[in-house]
């Protein structure tokens, strides 16, 4: 078609793209009483509260240490002091997409090289395999506002295809999408 137009295509069966899941690095949590009563910068927003996507960003650091054959590993503490001495966060306790490179700043400092993809900002399962199956776990935005760390592949104990994720709050059934 023209402009205007959509075109539709469907396959008989879901394509099957099981691979290992990443060697996940050890939980944190946003909770955790070493920081949850932090604050986000210079926000009044706490760690505790409002820290998923820090803590996960600091699971991150922690997962390409690791893979690296690095010791270094951070926490959402370590790594709310360097982006709050770098201006990485706004008003409301938000890191800003233009801030997220200070991450990768961070870690380099540190002897580990972060690899980081674009940014999808709708649900696609093909992406998410892709970074997966090759060792690349991405950070999903699952709730307002919430953020997950996403390790593999799975299927749910009622039979779905679904992902496995590292929860950094304390969800019941947190360690999937399902």
């Amino acid at each position: 078609g023209g402009s205007g137009s959509s075109t539709y295509w469907g396959l008989e069966q879901a394509i099957q793209t099981q691979c290992s899941g990443i060697n996940a690095p050890t939980r944190l949590l946003q909770g955790d009483s070493r920081w949850a009563s932090e604050f986000l910068g210079h926000s009044m927003q706490m760690i505790g509260a409002y820290g998923c996507f820090l803590t996960d960003l600091a699971m991150e650091i922690n997962y390409y240490a690791a893979k690296q054959g690095s010791s270094f590993r951070t926490n959402p503490d370590l790594l709310d002091t360097y982006m709050t001495a770098n201006n990485g966060f706004d008003n409301n306790g938000n890191i800003p997409l233009s801030k997220l490179p200070l991450v990768s700043t961070y870690a380099q400092s540190h002897g580990v090289t972060m690899y980081s993809g674009s940014l999808v900002d709708h649900r696609d399962d093909f992406t998410l395999d892709q970074y997966l199956c090759n060792g690349y776990p991405p950070l999903l935005f699952v709730g307002t506002p919430h953020w997950v760390f996403a390790t593999g592949q799975t299927v749910s104990q009622q039979g779905h295809q679904t992902y496995s994720v590292i929860d950094p709050d304390s969800w019941p059934d947190g360690g999937t999408l399902d």
